[in-house]
């Protein structure tokens, strides 16, 4: 969880940190704070005891307010805790090329692992980055389904019979 602190709190917020009171800044500007884990741990037990709240929509509104302030991975995150497979698949689909260029294959894999193979199955992109990271990771043997599959996509994408919309 994460909070921003509006001007007439920063103060409190300061205090809060300096006395180590469960918020832990995220970056040097103390713009950003999270919960400390601890009480992170409370909060969500205590959601979890209250039956009439529907934390796959708040994780959904959650991942939606991530996205907008351009935290894809947090929103990914949290699509992918509210079972918002395509909006999750959609982030993680654009965030391919940014992480292989950061040498980040691994992680990209293991966020793409999360969603569901009919999910992934769908998407060229996400096959071809599927394929790649698997590569990156030394499979060779893995990667060459993946880019099949990903050629196989495409192919279909590019004929007049699949529809465009039957992809992400």
């Amino acid at each position: 969880m994460v909070i921003e602190w509006a001007k007439a709190s920063t103060e409190m917020g300061l205090q809060l940190v300096k006395t180590n009171s469960f918020i832990i800044p995220m970056e040097s500007s103390h713009k950003w704070y999270r919960y400390h884990h601890l009480f992170r741990d409370l909060l969500r037990q205590r959601l979890e005891q209250q039956s009439e709240i529907d934390v796959e929509k708040l994780h959904h509104r959650a991942g939606c307010w991530f996205k907008m302030v351009g935290h894809e991975q947090e929103a990914i995150h949290h699509f992918l805790k509210a079972n918002a497979f395509e909006e999750a698949a959609a982030l993680v689909e654009c965030k391919w090329a940014e992480m292989d260029i950061q040498l980040q294959a691994a992680s990209w894999l293991d966020m793409a692992k999360r969603l569901p193979m009919s999910v992934l199955e769908k998407s060229p992109v996400l096959a071809m980055g599927y394929g790649w990271a698997l590569l990156d990771m030394g499979n060779v043997e893995g990667c060459s389904e993946w880019f099949d599959k990903a050629q196989a996509l495409y192919d279909m994408c590019q004929s007049e019979v699949y529809p465009k919309k039957a992809f992400l």
